[in-house]
């Protein structure tokens, strides 16, 4: 029943104008049931993206499926506008590169400058393996979570004297633009060490 319904929803995607890929269960590479679409107006939008978030939704049902979605500004509103989405069982690197091979091969053009992820492993793998030249950047609220745990964990939780400043010292770290990685993360060490 529920494939019938998939593949009724795969042929309206297609005869619209959209791709979908449908796999109810890919036991042979171990990626099990994806589903992966675009509309026709995603489609011309992922054209001219440059810089894209990928957004991870964990869980999404009671079989824990997974949502994932690329997100990019849109040129006219501003907004974060999704230009393509990923349903699948597993939340693996090899899952995510199968979708990414998807959306290539859809798109041959397509090559984006910037990622901006969740502080995921096997997000980052997948596109640093799938998009060798682009640049791959965690969200500031992944970024700041992971300060607020160092700093607790390091300094057992008692901050309280230091904490504004080591707060105003981090949001000056995460706002400088031009470091390299050794010069940011020394920089961030010593505060933290403070």
């Amino acid at each position: 029943m529920q494939q019938m319904v998939l593949d009724k929803w795969q042929e309206k995607i297609i005869n619209t104008g959209g791709s979908c890929l449908f796999e109810p269960n890919n036991e042979t590479d171990d990626i099990g049931f994806i589903f992966a679409f675009q509309t026709v107006e995603q489609k011309e939008l992922i054209k001219s993206s440059r810089v894209l978030c990928l957004d991870g939704t964990h869980g999404m049902n009671y079989h824990g499926y997974h949502l994932f979605t690329l997100v990019i500004r849109h040129s006219i509103t501003g907004n974060g506008y999704p230009i393509a989405f990923l349903i699948s069982k597993f939340k693996k690197t090899i899952t995510l590169k199968k979708w990414f091979s998807f959306l290539k091969q859809e798109h041959k053009e397509w090559s984006p400058d910037i990622f901006m992820v969740d502080d995921a492993g096997e997000e980052i793998k997948a596109v640093e393996e799938s998009f060798p030249d682009s640049s791959v950047f965690l969200c500031h609220f992944h970024v700041l979570r992971f300060w607020r745990r160092k700093l607790h964990h390091k300094h057992e939780g008692n901050i309280d004297e230091y904490k504004e400043t080591i707060w105003n010292d981090l949001w000056k770290l995460m706002k400088t633009e031009g470091w390299n990685d050794i010069e940011a993360q020394e920089q961030i060490t010593n505060i933290i060490n403070k």
